[in-house]
């Protein structure tokens, strides 16, 4: 009974420590984006880390951007709705942190580069050109800077 109730107690603390968990699959919303284009959630991963200008890619923006309400039928980009996702770093860039009080910083920062690209939209803005406006715009703080003013 003591080894059961050491072990429950150490699996509890873990489970405490472990605020999220990123795992990387295609989403209900992502699925019939990708489906068409013979896209799986590895292939989507490598456009995203290799910020792919493909075609391809392109088209799977444009489809998951319309499912997210980023950007109208008629290609307008609703940047209120994308600096309002909750999800703006893996929506973005597939980046994703497993200890909430980071999540929150880079989804702030992530805000900020949103914010930049719509007040300095690209020249022409599709959901490809606007997703690589906010990711060279993304100026993650130094996690002593952040920790210093967000205890």
């Amino acid at each position: 009974m003591g080894m059961q109730l050491v072990l429950l107690t150490m699996f509890l603390i873990c489970l405490q420590k472990v605020e999220l968990f990123c795992i990387n699959v295609l989403t209900n919303d992502e699925k019939p984006c990708a489906q068409p284009l013979n896209l799986d959630a590895n292939s989507v991963l490598d456009f995203y880390q290799s910020n792919s200008q493909s075609p391809i890619f392109a088209e799977y923006l444009k489809c998951t951007w319309l499912t997210w309400n980023f950007v109208t039928k008629d290609g307008q980009i609703l940047y209120n709705n994308v600096k309002e996702s909750k999800m703006l770093p893996w929506v973005i860039s597939h980046f994703c942190e497993d200890v909430g009080s980071l999540t929150r910083k880079a989804e702030r920062e992530y805000k900020q580069a949103a914010i930049y690209c719509e007040n300095n939209p690209p020249a022409i803005a599709t959901p490809l050109s606007v997703r690589q406006c906010i990711v060279d715009n993304y100026k993650p703080a130094p996690l002593h800077e952040y920790f210093n003013f967000n205890p």
